[in-house]
């Protein structure tokens, strides 16, 4: 079976870093909105990047460092999702699947910016091990502009292009999807869940509504 990396963004408007902070940070006892979690397992998660203190205090400092004019309707912040096929984890050991998540983050990294980032975390505590990377907009030039970063459908499918690229240097069984799920995300692997991750707080799964993906 076809073994795929997966990249996906989310923009995030206003304030709601809080709800995003306790579901990947783990900060809550039980999580009725997403039953995959076993919080039996959390104790094997593991940062790539510690936040330093409130994700909001993060990301209002950075903004404000960066001399920044925010809108009502500025993306503040970026919540993205890597991951790969459920096949292509099975039967690597935690090492190997660090190594893994670190490369994707180095990818990432690279990109953004590390002084923007304000969490790299992976969770091995549902089905299939994913990283949530979060991170701040900023241009070099210190401009919050995620439309820049991210980009349009063009730039989504290059985002995919040099991702795949990147990972595939060091595991070759990675294929790359075709155009259209590059391009609008709307397609997963077989085997992963394509629902969005929910925020906490929230009763039932949402609808996926990721900005771009799929490898």
């Amino acid at each position: 079976m076809a073994q795929h990396a997966i990249l996906r963004f989310e923009k995030h408007k206003g304030n709601p870093a809080r709800p995003l902070e306790a579901h990947h940070e783990r900060q809550k006892d039980q999580y009725a909105s997403n039953p995959d979690i076993d919080t039996s397992r959390s104790k094997y998660n593991f940062h790539i990047v510690k936040p330093e203190g409130r994700y909001y205090h993060f990301i209002q400092s950075r903004i404000e460092q960066a001399g920044c004019r925010t809108r009502k309707d500025s993306t503040r912040f970026v919540d993205t999702l890597i991951t790969a096929s459920p096949e292509f984890f099975k039967g690597k050991s935690p090492k190997e699947i660090q190594a893994f998540f670190q490369r994707a983050a180095d990818f990432l990294t690279h990109r953004v910016g590390r002084e923007n980032i304000v969490s790299a975390v992976v969770h091995m505590d549902e089905k299939t091990p994913h990283l949530h990377l979060t991170f701040v907009p900023l241009t070099k030039d210190n401009r919050l502009c995620a439309k820049e970063i991210i980009g349009n459908r063009a730039n989504l499918t290059k985002w995919q292009d040099d991702f795949h690229a990147y990972m595939v240097e060091k595991y070759p069984d990675l294929e790359l999807g075709k155009a259209p799920a590059r391009q609008a995300g709307s397609i997963s692997p077989p085997g992963f869940s394509n629902r969005r991750f929910p925020s906490p707080g929230r009763q039932e799964p949402l609808k996926p509504h990721w900005t771009a993906l799929t490898r």
